[in-house]
């Protein structure tokens, strides 16, 4: 009895297909060049903050703004979000009714924005 080796590229040429053509850095079989690298190159995307080019951090900052034009410093204010009223209702439910308003004194449950001195504009929200 004669037994037929069979691999995969003798399965896949009478169909005009190579094993493994479309795989990154892979030798086509058939011949076909790869597309050119600079051919279809995606645009560049700029992301600027509401604030300019400077991030905001956790301290007030010496800046310009960007709506009087002012050299200022930032004037901070504290303000509970989403996750520290989650917080306060995890507390709650789970019978720590005493520990509820600690999620309301903690800096780090809160968020920071930062206003213009001046003008009382807001500026942005501090990355924590």
């Amino acid at each position: 009895m004669l037994i037929k080796e069979f691999s995969m590229e003798m399965d896949l040429k009478p169909l005009g297909l190579s094993y493994m053509a479309s795989a990154p850095g892979a030798a086509s079989a058939v011949g076909t060049a790869p597309p050119p690298a600079a051919a279809a190159a995606p645009p560049t995307v700029l992301l600027v903050n509401a604030a300019g080019a400077t991030p905001l951090g956790p301290e007030p900052q010496r800046m310009t703004c960007p709506s009087c034009h002012n050299v200022m410093q930032t004037r901070l204010e504290l303000r509970s979000n989403k996750n520290t009223h989650l917080i306060a209702l995890v507390l709650c439910v789970t019978g720590l009714i005493c520990l509820v308003p600690l999620p309301y004194c903690l800096k780090s449950c809160r968020s920071l924005y930062h206003y213009c001195s001046c003008c009382n504009q807001y500026l942005g929200k501090a990355a924590n």
